[in-house]
């Protein structure tokens, strides 16, 4: 298992989540986050929002925080 801080060195979906997370500091909806990732970074798929989802919902180093809406873990 990786550490927080060395994930945030990556280019990986994942990595961006967690940086955007911290430098918001506040539940942010997926959709927000999609957005905020495809200005940074390329997603491929079909539907990028469920990939942002599935992404949120395996992370180890977030926790979701509402409907839709995720926290990074303290």
């Amino acid at each position: 298992m990786q550490k927080r801080s060395q994930i945030r060195v990556k280019t990986s979906i994942h990595a961006y989540l967690l940086n955007i997370l911290e430098e918001e500091g506040r539940p942010m909806k997926v959709s927000e986050l999609t957005k905020k990732v495809l200005k940074k970074r390329e997603i491929t798929s079909k539907n990028p929002v469920s990939t942002v989802s599935a992404v949120l919902q395996r992370s180890i180093h977030v926790q979701k925080s509402g409907r839709g809406s995720y926290v990074l873990k303290k």
